[in-house]
């Protein structure tokens, strides 16, 4: 006797049950009949917010929800200096914004707030007791930054220039580098501004923001010179900074680091910002249009020349106002790698003032 699940048996069956009527998702084979086939569960179509998370519901195909719960991420950050320290002299400041702003390439040290608890009476022969809240702490004080290591010891050297300034290593005595100041924390101490950014980096994606005012580093890399076995050549490219500063937060801040990340992250920006270099427009220029200044301004190399141009005959194809322009220019004037001079970023309009810009080319910027 013939098997029923022979291959001649099977395939009367699958003939049978195909529908010629349909094709495709709505073939036949049972598919509207046989659970499984095309025919699952699907997500909960009421209360898919709850149910998303309940036994009562499945895997929810609701957009709100997936706004809802999209996950944080990590991995985007600023890191600024608002405050150079007193005891540092002019010629150091550039190398410390290098390393201690533009190099780091991570943080650590955000730490829970816990709530302290403490046993109340005790009861009965067990003697066991309710637990009651007595007070917040919070240990955000220290925190470690990871900056790059360069061939000649930069950030050796300047770590051991700030450390030394604070505790002399022969004496033990504070130097203050030379200063004739108090040794007060305000002296040797650097304030910085930790954000940490959402996905889009913009002003108003920022998913936490930190101030650690007049902070110190603990420890010197030193160790970094160790040679190793002769022969065995190895890269240290980064290394871990110890720092301890006092920790504030909140709505305030929260508004200087929409500030800086305005100022700082450059989103109006565009690939017109970048030209290619000069000699590779000849190939394609002629005579005609080289002598030609509207052409020659149109693809200017200086994005300032080109924008004046463009504001000047066509503002619709201007990358920037002559306002943000003026903007951007004193922000690099004020607090650029090579400048001694730095302001606190929230207060915007006070670095306005200072960068000398005419009263009438001076936008208005508000913190808030």
């Amino acid at each position: 006797m013939a098997s029923q699940y022979n291959d001649i048996s099977m395939m009367k069956r699958y003939g049978a049950a195909f529908n010629p009527n349909g094709s495709g998702v709505m073939g036949g084979y049972g598919s509207s009949s046989v659970f499984g086939m095309r025919n699952t569960t699907q997500g909960s179509p009421v209360e898919t917010f709850g149910n998303t998370f309940l036994a009562a519901g499945g895997t929810t195909k609701n957009a709100a929800t997936f706004d809802a719960i999209e996950p944080l991420r990590t991995g985007r950050f600023i890191f600024k200096c608002l405050k150079i320290p007193a005891i540092f002299d002019p010629t150091v400041i550039p190398a410390f914004k290098f390393f201690f702003e533009y190099a780091v390439k991570s943080f650590s040290g955000i730490n829970d707030v816990t709530l302290e608890t403490a046993e109340g009476v005790s009861m009965g022969p067990t003697t066991n007791a309710i637990v009651y809240p007595t007070i917040v702490k919070n240990s955000n004080n220290d925190f470690t930054i990871q900056s790059i290591v360069t061939k000649g010891g930069g950030v050796i050297k300047l770590l051991q220039y700030w450390i030394y300034g604070i505790s002399d290593p022969m004496t033990g005595f504070a130097t203050m580098n030379g200063k004739n100041i108090p040794f007060h924390r305000e002296n040797y101490g650097a304030t910085f501004i930790y954000i940490l950014l959402g996905p889009t980096a913009r002003p108003n994606d920022i998913e936490y923001a930190a101030i650690f005012h007049n902070a110190f580093p603990t420890n010197i890399p030193e160790s970094l010179f160790d040679a190793g076995a002769l022969g065995d050549v190895a890269i240290t490219p980064t290394y871990d900074i110890q720092m301890n500063g006092i920790y504030q937060g909140g709505a305030e801040v929260d508004i200087l680091a929409q500030n800086i990340v305005a100022l700082w992250m450059g989103h109006s920006t565009s690939q017109q910002d970048e030209p290619l270099a000069a000699y590779m427009y000849n190939g394609y220029m002629t005579d005609e249009i080289i002598r030609d200044r509207d052409f020659q301004n149109s693809v200017g190399m200086d994005i300032n020349s080109r924008n004046e141009h463009a504001l000047t005959t066509n503002p619709d194809h201007a990358i920037y106002s002559r306002e943000t322009l003026d903007t951007r220019r004193q922000i690099r004037d004020i607090h650029g790698l090579n400048t001694n001079k730095f302001e606190k970023l929230g207060d915007a309009n006070s670095a306005l003032n200072q960068a000398n810009i005419p009263a009438a080319n001076k936008p208005e910027l508000t913190g808030a």
